[in-house]
């Protein structure tokens, strides 16, 4: 079996597609946030500190991203 190049395919993908008649994306909050479902659900079960560590960093990171925090170095560390 072999690997497939996915990146090549995006890009002929991208050579491929109308961009001026593709429908323009909606910005908004989705209904369900399927990490926090992931985390709360089969991880949780598996390892309930796991879970917890996971939605504490998740919970930074929307932080982080909501305030247009530079994504550098020390961030990532933290």
């Amino acid at each position: 079996m072999t690997a497939t190049d996915s990146l090549s395919v995006w890009l002929r993908v991208r050579r491929e597609v109308d961009w001026r008649h593709s429908p323009a994306l909606r910005r908004g909050l989705a209904s369900r946030d399927g990490f926090r479902s992931w985390c709360e659900g089969p991880v949780r079960r598996r390892d309930p500190m796991r879970a917890e560590r996971l939605l504490a960093a998740y919970a930074l990171a929307r932080e982080d991203a909501a305030g247009q925090t530079l994504l550098d170095f020390a961030l990532l560390a933290r």
